[in-house]
């Protein structure tokens, strides 16, 4: 008896702290997934390699607590990922809010023009419905139609386009005259061009 005892007080930290990092796997993988089906705001990459603190401190508790109270430990691990988890679901809470609004991206506001050939981009809350469009350079209406929850914009420095649309909004804004070539768009709200949110725009 006092063998298995001496066993079971052996392998039981063991078993115990080998807990944490399956913990944090199955957490992560929820929120991206809930991420990807709209029930919260975008999760980015970024957003999760900034959580890379909490390996040292999962680890000093472990060295810390783990052989002598495991319980502890195990407790105090879980407590952390917790909460790295719930700052992240913030971060992305809070991110939709910051839309930025530069004067100089005027073309986003043309009105559209009559007549011209139309390229239309759909926006979800983690990626846009094309990954490549083709804008001929003479004029076309570009409309950026956001089926998401979250408000979204389509941005392309280059060419001087901005334009931002609340969720179930439609916008169209007219090009004209723009110079052949292949540019960078994306959704310059915070961490959702992280997220995936970006394409190619070539010009004809």
């Amino acid at each position: 008896m006092s063998e298995q005892t001496a066993t079971f007080t052996q392998t039981a930290p063991r078993h115990e702290s080998g807990l944490v990092f399956p913990a944090l796997l199955i957490a992560l993988g929820g929120l991206f997934l809930l991420s990807n089906f709209g029930v919260i705001a975008p999760v980015s990459v970024r957003s999760v390699l900034s959580l890379w603190p909490l390996a040292p401190v999962l680890i000093g508790t472990q060295l810390l607590l783990g052989r002598d109270r495991p319980s502890l430990a195990l407790g105090l691990q879980l407590i952390t990922i917790v909460l790295g988890l719930a700052l992240i679901t913030l971060r992305a809470s809070l991110a939709p809010l910051d839309i930025p609004s530069d004067a100089s991206l005027t073309q986003g506001a043309s009105a559209a023009i009559a007549g011209a050939p139309a390229v239309v981009v759909s926006a979800t809350d983690i990626h846009f419905s094309l990954s490549e469009i083709h804008l001929p350079a003479r004029e076309v209406n570009l409309t950026l139609q956001n089926d998401g929850v979250l408000p979204h914009d389509l941005t392309v420095p280059a060419l001087g386009v901005h334009m931002a649309a609340g969720a179930g909004q439609t916008v169209t804004t007219g090009l004209r005259d723009l110079v052949p070539g292949r540019y960078t768009g994306y959704c310059s709200v915070t961490g959702h061009a992280e997220a995936g949110m970006r394409l190619v725009v070539i010009v004809e």
